[in-house]
């Protein structure tokens, strides 16, 4: 098996944050949003906020416990001890510079000593960009457009399926339903990549 370089988006990804920001919003907005609902990766879509508006939920979210209680998806951490074996494990996440801290030690958390390091894309680069110059063999990632923009750059992406990524569809994206199939599926493509 050929040792492969993978990224791993921590949002909804290896990280339940939609489900805690929910948690969040339905209290502190009054709203009664379920994961389900959930239809594009923009909350101001879903409910009808502005960008702004979006913007300074988050904010708010970030700031309060509930960030601080952000679970991991169910099965990540066993698959990402497993994967961290034979590969080498990048996290590569759209969260802004000020997150850095809370990030890291989210990660360092869950995941003590399995990344190799954590890339910030929020302004500088693209998640694309970011795996093309490091050299990565494969993305993990739920957003329709970093998984469109990394499989155009010729990055293999498994895609975790969630509500607002169901329409994602490109030879490079590999849909998955569970983490317990994730290391499986990635020991296929280590032959092939």
């Amino acid at each position: 098996m050929k040792q492969l370089s993978i990224g791993f988006d921590v949002d909804n990804t290896i990280a339940k944050m939609s489900k805690a920001f929910l948690l969040f919003h339905n209290g502190a907005y009054g709203t009664d949003i379920k994961f389900e609902d959930l239809k594009s990766h923009s909350l101001s879509k879903d409910i009808d906020i502005t960008f702004e508006e979006e913007l300074k939920r988050f904010e708010e979210f970030f700031a309060s416990k509930y960030a601080r209680e952000i679970e991991p998806v169910q099965g990540a951490q066993e698959a990402v001890k497993k994967l961290a074996k034979d590969h080498k494990l990048y996290v590569i996440t759209s969260r802004p510079e000020d997150l850095k801290e809370q990030t890291q030690e989210w990660v360092d958390r869950f995941f003590k000593d399995l990344f190799q390091k954590i890339f910030f894309t929020y302004k500088d680069y693209t998640k694309a960009e970011v795996c093309v110059k490091e050299k990565l063999d494969l993305m993990i990632d739920d957003h329709p457009l970093y998984c469109q923009e990394c499989a155009e750059a010729g990055i293999t992406v498994l895609i975790p399926d969630r509500p607002w990524n169901k329409h994602v569809r490109h030879e490079k994206i590999i849909r998955v339903d569970e983490w317990k199939n994730i290391p499986n599926e990635i020991e296929k493509l280590s032959n092939q990549l």
